[in-house]
């Protein structure tokens, strides 16, 4: 096969193999550049990728997942003639990114390659020969995200200089550096004028980009020349929106800019998981006294997944200093780990709930692989001989956030309003304000909150006041937003009590 290209000619050695699991594949693949000249008739710029079973796999099939949106795609052939093949073990595949030259003019692309091992293969029988695993399991092992893949960076830039560039071309992120910023500008001679058309992430926001977030609200549209030359768009993650991730887990998505004279570039986006946040929790539990708390957990998957619950008591950060929470038919124990839910099925767990043992209230953590439904009910056996319920499902952090509150009296009990507050963050501090949609009173407001502690308090209303708080947490210097667990609760009188939802 002839070379079209000097960069798809040159003999590039194998560079990427990190982030593999033991026992599972390697991939070696470069981090390619090329460059397509589409008025000359070159369309396409090649590349070489390679993959080989690791441990004790006998084979395997992985396969190659792309981003593109249709501008650039990939083929097996220079022509651009025949899709993506799978790649078989061992042997080397050349690749080749084709560009579409009805859909873009010029401008910079990134292909953000996934190589991932759809079927574990286990040696068995016939040496050399392998058994293939029931497809049941092939789909719950990529459900629970337990498959191991790889992802190679592929840039490739069409020829030409376009009324608009974004600086840098790539931002990583982290646990501990939740926001970064590129800027789009006007590339000065290009043309008199440039606009940006739009600002939107390369690929469906859903599992792998939940996380992230961009406010480029203020450049969509923007005209951009010599006297208006640029325009910043602040990316932000969000580390409590990956259910499932493991500690230095890598995310990426990319953003398209798109201007209106068919310039395209795109920006490389990671997310580095350097630290564990709760992604799914309980903001209250309550057992001692006159309290008991019920937890059922449901999974509405069609696969059986692997859950913990983690119970953090108040004034611990911890679980290994928290003190240990007595469950019916389980004992007392920091938390339950292992619990086994089948494919849409529930589990149900009660705390002892005896009045001969100290109050402890807290929060609970729930890991899991997947998202998990359910619902935590509060039970207070009062001193009027009655039996009080509130409950509150599985909750998902938020930085903002409503609550109903009430201070009015009926037949004769006045209203209390309160609520229950987690900071899910294993290292950031959160500080959270709660105030009037309607005035702006303060209602209720907290000192610093350390990382995994539950707060509670009531609201401060006045005589028959009603209506809803806005409540919003950021770290302690306001310069960002902190996720965090909420529930809301009414009291009428000193015994009946009911929970409030929160929007």
């Amino acid at each position: 096969m002839g070379c079209i290209l000097a960069a798809a000619c040159m003999t590039v050695e194998p560079s990427f193999a990190q982030g593999v699991p033991a026992g599972a594949f390697v991939v070696a693949a470069p981090t390619f550049s090329g460059v397509i000249i589409p008025n000359s008739g070159v369309k396409s710029a090649g590349f070489t990728v390679t993959a080989k079973p690791a441990g004790n796999q006998s084979s395997f099939q992985p396969f190659l997942v792309y981003s593109s949106d249709g501008a650039l795609a990939l083929s097996s052939q220079q022509d651009c003639s025949k899709p993506t093949p799978q790649i078989g073990a061992i042997t080397p595949v050349t690749l080749f990114a084709c560009l579409d030259t009805q859909k873009v003019v010029r401008g910079t692309y990134v292909f953000l390659l996934t190589v991932r091992a759809p079927r574990q293969f286990n040696s068995g029988g016939t040496a050399g020969r392998a058994t293939e695993p029931q497809d049941a399991t092939t789909d719950c092992s990529a459900l629970t995200g337990s498959i191991p893949e790889t992802r190679v960076t592929v840039t490739v830039t069409v020829a030409g200089t376009g009324a608009i560039k974004t600086t840098p071309s790539s931002l990583t992120l982290n646990s501990d550096t939740l926001s970064k910023t590129f800027v789009i500008s006007y590339v000065s001679g290009s043309a008199s004028s440039g606009s940006v058309k739009s600002v939107v992430p390369t690929s469906t926001v859903t599992d792998e980009g939940a996380w992230m977030t961009l406010n480029a609200d203020d450049c969509a549209g923007l005209s951009l020349d010599n006297t208006n030359v640029s325009c910043a768009v602040t990316i932000t993650a969000n580390p409590f929106k990956l259910i499932g991730a493991t500690l230095n887990q890598r995310f990426t998505n990319s953003i398209k800019v798109i201007g209106s004279d068919g310039t395209s570039q795109d920006v490389v986006i990671n997310f580095d998981y350097t630290k564990t946040v709760a992604s799914q929790l309980f903001p209250h539990l309550a057992d001692g006294d006159e309290w008991q708390t019920d937890f059922t957990l449901i999974n509405t998957t069609a696969c059986s997944v692997s859950v913990d619950l983690l119970f953090h008591a108040d004034a611990t950060g911890t679980l290994l200093f928290a003190p240990t929470l007595p469950i019916t038919s389980v004992g007392g124990v920091p938390g339950i780990r292992g619990i086994s839910i089948p494919a849409g099925g529930s589990v149900q767990f009660r705390t002892l709930g005896s009045k001969s043992t100290p109050l402890v209230t807290g929060w609970v953590e729930i890991v899991a692989p997947v998202r998990i439904d359910g619902q935590a009910i509060f039970r207070r056996h009062a001193i009027d001989g009655k039996t009080y319920e509130g409950s509150v499902p599985v909750t998902f952090p938020v930085s903002s956030f409503s609550v109903a509150y009430d201070g009015t009296s009926f037949e004769g009990a006045t209203r209390f309003t309160a609520i229950a507050l987690v900071n899910p963050d294993s290292g950031n501090t959160a500080k959270i304000i709660c105030s009037d949609s309607l005035t702006g009173k303060t209602l209720f407001s907290t000192s610093n909150v350390p990382p995994n502690i539950h707060a509670q308090g009531l609201f401060t209303l006045d005589s028959n006041a009603r209506g809803t708080a806005i409540c919003n947490s950021t770290t302690p210097d306001g310069l960002r937003a902190q996720p965090v667990g909420a529930l809301g609760l009414v009291a009428l009188g000193l015994s009946a009590f009911s929970s409030l939802p929160i929007i």
